[in-house]
């Protein structure tokens, strides 16, 4: 099987969330050095995290780091995982560097906005989702986002302009969307929870933390075109 086979089928199954199979095929990319070393590590990381590997997964991140130092993507994936292990100080580390090599991009901001707001940090979520609209006036998730901190903040007039400045953006009925994707996206196993608890209460899964992550334009196009960059190899 070609490499670019091996990467088709591996991105298949990873979209069919089957992470554990996908590994070996990746592996075998790398071992063929058909494709870019740093790429692969980083493609393996993300599945290991996927699968829930994370002292695995964030071998294989910083050794893509190791070789593409300069690499954003690379360093703001790293933060997940190390969000996700609890290691938030470091996760706002990577985050701040990222940002440090890319400071005109808005999902840098969005990122480190959800590490923020995870721990606390509202106010610095409120600022950093501020600087992303700033940056990129038309995203609608971001617009709706920084509405569910103020919202959580009391701020309901300015909450409800962000809603309606989302909606406008997206073209749709006001708040049908995006009444039901709160900042904190719960996994399956947590939708039967009460919908009283506040998000913030709740445990928070990796899907409540990619969707978040990825819950912007700029992030979403992020993530596509590295999984293309991958398959041209």
């Amino acid at each position: 099987m070609s490499n670019q086979e091996n990467l088709k089928k591996a991105h298949h199954l990873m979209a069919e969330g089957k992470y554990t199979d996908a590994v070996p095929l990746l592996q075998q990319a790398l071992k063929k050095g058909e494709a870019q070393p740093s790429y692969l590590y980083s493609q393996i990381a993300w599945t290991k995290m996927k699968a829930g590997k994370l002292d695995e997964a964030l071998k294989d991140f910083d050794t893509a780091i190791e070789l593409e130092p300069a690499n954003a993507h690379y360093i703001s994936e790293r933060a997940v995982c190390k969000h996700l292990m609890g290691k938030n100080s470091l996760a706002l580390f990577d985050l701040d560097y990222a940002l440090k090599l890319e400071p005109e991009n808005p999902y840098r901001y969005s990122s480190r906005a959800y590490v923020r707001d995870s721990i606390g940090d509202t106010e610095g979520a409120v600022q950093d989702y501020l600087k992303a609209i700033e940056l990129d006036p038309d995203d609608s998730i971001a617009h709706n986002n920084l509405g569910l901190l103020e919202e959580k903040l009391g701020r309901m007039e300015s909450a409800k302009r962000r809603f309606q400045k989302a909606d406008e953006l997206e073209k749709i009925k006001p708040h049908e969307a995006f009444t039901k994707m709160p900042l904190n996206i719960e996994s399956k196993e947590q939708s039967t929870e009460s919908a009283q608890e506040k998000p913030t209460e709740k445990k928070r899964s990796y899907f409540s933390v990619i969707f978040s992550v990825f819950t912007s334009k700029q992030g979403l196009g992020e993530f596509f075109n590295f999984i293309k960059k991958g398959l041209k190899q």
